[in-house]
C-alpha cells in the first residue's frame, strides 16, 4: 500500500522498494498493473526503448541504473538470440536451431536440471562462441513460485515489446528468441559484456 501523497505515484515506490530490498520477488495480483510489478510500464528501465522485433544493435543502446546485470555487463537486447535459429526466427523445427550435436542438450535426464537445454552458437552451426541455454523455468508473477524447472527456458531481453518485455523461450521441441510476456515474471537474465 501506498499513500501517493506521501509516497508518490506506485511505479517510483516500487522502483524505490525494489532497490531497497533486492532479493525479495514483488508478486503481482493476475491482470493487476498490466503484469508489471512497477505499476508503470516503464520501456527505459533496462536501457533499450526499441521494440521488439527492430533489433537494434549494442552502441545503440545503453546499461540504466536499474540494470541488474555486474559492472562491465548488461541485458541483452533481443537481437543477441536471433541467430540461435537458422531462420533468425521462432522456429518449431529442431533441425533449424544452431546447436551442438546431441551432446549438447538432453531432455531424457533423469535430473531435471541436468543438461537440459541447448548449446547455441551465436554465428552459425559449429562457428564461433557458444553458450549453454537452460530449462530453468521462471517464477510466476502472482504465485510466486517457480513453473517449468527442466522442461521450458526463459531469458529477459533489455527490448520492451508493448506492455510487455521482449524474452528467449526454449524447451524440447520450441525455439521463440522473439516472445514477450508480461514484466512481472521471474525470468533469468543473461548479461552480456558491455
Amino acid at each position: 500500500y501506498t499513500d501517493e501523497a506521501t509516497d508518490g505515484p506506485m511505479s517510483h515506490f516500487m522502483a524505490r522498494y525494489a532497490i531497497a530490498n533486492p532479493a525479495v520477488f514483488i508478486s503481482v495480483p493476475e491482470g493487476q498493473y498490466s503484469d508489471n510489478w512497477a505499476g508503470e510500464t516503464n520501456t527505459y528501465l533496462w536501457g533499450n526503448s526499441y521494440p521488439s522485433g527492430t533489433y537494434p544493435k549494442m552502441d545503440q543502446t545503453y546499461k540504466s541504473i536499474f540494470d541488474p546485470s555486474p559492472a562491465g555487463y548488461r541485458v541483452a537486447p533481443q537481437d543477441t538470440w536471433v541467430n540461435f535459429t537458422t531462420t533468425k526466427a521462432n522456429s518449431t523445427d529442431i533441425t533449424t536451431l544452431n546447436v551442438v550435436g546431441n551432446e549438447g542438450f538432453d531432455w531424457t535426464a533423469t535430473n531435471l536440471v541436468a543438461n537440459r537445454g541447448y548449446q547455441f552458437y551465436y554465428q552459425g552451426l559449429g562457428t564461433g562462441p557458444s553458450h549453454f541455454y537452460g530449462a530453468s523455468g521462471y517464477r510466476h508473477r502472482a504465485a510466486g513460485v517457480l513453473y517449468y524447472v527442466g522442461a521450458n527456458g526463459y531469458s529477459w531481453s533489455s527490448s520492451a515489446s508493448g506492455f510487455k518485455a521482449a524474452n528467449l523461450f526454449l524447451n524440447a521441441v520450441n525455439v521463440y528468441p522473439l516472445l514477450s510476456d508480461g514484466r512481472a515474471n521471474g525470468f533469468p537474465v543473461r548479461c552480456v559484456k558491455e
